[in-house]
């Protein structure tokens, strides 16, 4: 949650570069889209607001909030990308752990990762553009997901009482992050 104090200097730097009254009509503007900010994720936007030469004048609170999260566009695409990829290389047989974790709620709102897995590919086509739907609504109004996807192989040891053979799941993003899963248990 963005703090009053780094709202206020925040917005006051970047009106007083781009040269604009600051009232209390403007702040409660901006504070109406941004307040879901951290205080680090705002920095970081007046930062990339400060250094771009995109803006000749006061950003809109949009174009902060895209500075401070980036396009969400081009983040459902990379993620639909992701998919498609362990998809291809893992099947419904493995069990899957995203970095993203919209993928996980995404893949979960379409009926969980075999069914994805198996869908065919003059079918795929359509749910392609439900993904990145969907991933761009999760993305600002995110809400529970399960912690790995579950494959074939799990999915049967589990019902079948073979706990003790439930792989370790394939994980997936930029960093591998394997101990950020391991912690969560």
């Amino acid at each position: 949650m963005l703090s009053e104090q780094k709202f206020k200097e925040g917005m006051a730097i970047l009106c007083e570069t781009f040269d604009r009254k600051l009232s209390d009509l403007l702040l409660k503007g901006y504070e109406m889209v941004l307040k879901d900010l951290s205080d680090a994720e705002f920095e970081k936007a007046i930062g990339v607001c400060l250094s771009s030469n995109t803006f000749h004048k006061l950003p809109l609170p949009a174009e902060i909030l895209e500075a401070a999260r980036g396009n969400i566009e081009e983040k459902a695409l990379l993620a639909l990308n992701r998919l498609e990829d362990a998809i291809k290389k893992y099947g419904h047989y493995r069990s899957i752990v995203f970095e993203d974790k919209i993928i996980h709620m995404v893949v979960q709102a379409m009926d969980g990762w075999q069914e994805i897995c198996l869908l065919p590919l003059d079918e795929w086509k359509w749910k392609r553009k439900e993904f990145v739907e969907l991933y761009k609504v999760f993305s600002t109004n995110p809400r529970g997901y399960p912690e790995k996807l579950i494959g074939y192989h799990d999915h049967y040891n589990s019902i079948h009482g073979f706990e003790d053979k439930i792989g370790e799941p394939v994980f997936i993003g930029a960093n591998q992050k394997r101990l950020e899963y391991e912690g969560a248990k």
